[in-house]
């Protein structure tokens, strides 16, 4: 019997000058957007997808063909809760999980060039670039602050 995997949303973050596209392969939907980025399109975006995965990919710092790799550590993970983010420059791809406990603003998640976990959680952040003039800083270090008790 065959595992089904779980639909994934990838949202892609380039710079305008990025041409390259991608396109939606089985269980994955893609979508790409480059330059600037505002909170109610993050959230229509989100709210329209049926995905139960979501992932963040700069696109100007990993390759979308590492996204399956990552995707493959994600669900090789035994706890799913939470937003993994990672250092893909290591020899093997690190996951490292926000900490739901201790809020720092760690500088290794803000600056991840990737996040992944459920969308319900993603749907919690603030992605405005009035807080940081990268998308996937300003989600990190909201979904850092949102757990905070």
């Amino acid at each position: 019997m065959t595992e089904s995997k779980e639909q994934v949303l990838i949202f892609g973050f380039t710079s305008p000058e990025n041409s390259e596209n991608h396109e939606n392969k089985g269980n994955e939907s893609f979508i790409k957007f480059s330059g600037d980025f505002c909170q109610e399109q993050y959230i229509r975006e989100l709210s329209a997808s049926s995905a139960e995965v979501v992932m963040l990919l700069d696109l100007d710092r990993i390759p979308y063909s590492a996204a399956s790799r990552i995707l493959q550590d994600y669900r090789d993970k035994k706890n799913k809760d939470g937003i993994y983010y990672g250092l893909p420059e290591k020899k093997k791809l690190f996951l490292g999980c926000i900490d739901p406990v201790l809020f720092r603003g760690d500088r290794i998640i803000t600056e991840s060039p990737f996040l992944i976990g459920r969308k319900e959680e993603f749907l919690k952040a603030y992605a405005g670039n009035d807080l940081d003039k990268n998308l996937l800083g300003s989600v990190a270090y909201s979904l850092q602050k949102n757990h905070t008790k």
